[in-house]
């Protein structure tokens, strides 16, 4: 009896009371273990503290030009607009503009004239630069309409995807913006950019139009 009753000590010692050993668990994010298992910090969750719960904890590990946004319930760390890359740190533009990229432009327009006058016409080619907000992108020589070219700011929203804001200047005569509920696209593979827009000219008149820009 006494050997059986020495047996059942030696058991608990390795087995049953294994499970309060902390030596080999590892707590990440600055987690602690106890009996055996991680405490987690706020934020933290997981067996040893290796999920994110939220962005206040994720926030600080994000790569400069990113910001932590919530999808599925969990946090996840998105390029901001204008930026992509696995670290967040390839300018979008840079695939269309290096400064001073050339485009051949053909505008389609709904006018209120018949045929052929509102079908796809060609303009002088408009030159593309950066702007000064990372995710900017300015059309110079914006025309195709009865008023002199004009410089257009673009914004870019996604990878591809990019909005031209209503804008417009005293000596310009009209106003440029992209059409409602349209955004414009970057198609990095065919160097084209298409933008539905709208100009409001001076006598209130107006033209609703795309245009297709494909690099030079």
């Amino acid at each position: 009896m006494k050997h059986f009753y020495f047996t059942l000590v030696v058991l608990c010692f390795f087995t049953a009371c294994r499970h309060k050993d902390c030596v080999d668990v590892l707590c990440l994010n600055n987690g602690y273990c106890t009996t055996g298992e991680c405490n987690c910090p706020e934020g933290f969750g997981g067996d040893n503290c290796e999920t994110f719960l939220s962005c206040e904890a994720l926030s600080p590990l994000c790569p400069p030009n990113a910001t932590c946004q919530m999808l599925n319930n969990a946090p996840v760390c998105l390029c901001n607009a204008g930026f992509e890359g696995s670290l967040c740190d390839t300018l979008t533009r840079s695939f269309f503009t290096n400064g001073s990229t050339a485009y051949t432009a053909e505008d389609v327009c709904n006018c209120p004239c018949p045929p052929p006058c509102c079908i796809g016409f060609p303009y002088a080619a408009p030159i593309l630069s950066n702007g000064t907000a990372p995710n900017e992108f300015i059309i110079n020589g914006f025309g195709g309409f009865d008023a002199p070219p004009v410089n257009v700011s673009a914004y870019i929203t996604g990878k591809d995807t990019f909005i031209v804001p209503f804008q417009t200047q005293p000596d310009w005569g009209l106003s440029v913006e992209g059409q409602e509920n349209t955004t414009g696209t970057l198609d990095r593979n065919e160097h084209t950019i298409t933008l539905p827009y709208k100009i409001t000219y001076n006598d209130s008149a107006v033209d609703i139009c795309t245009v297709t820009l494909t690099r030079q």
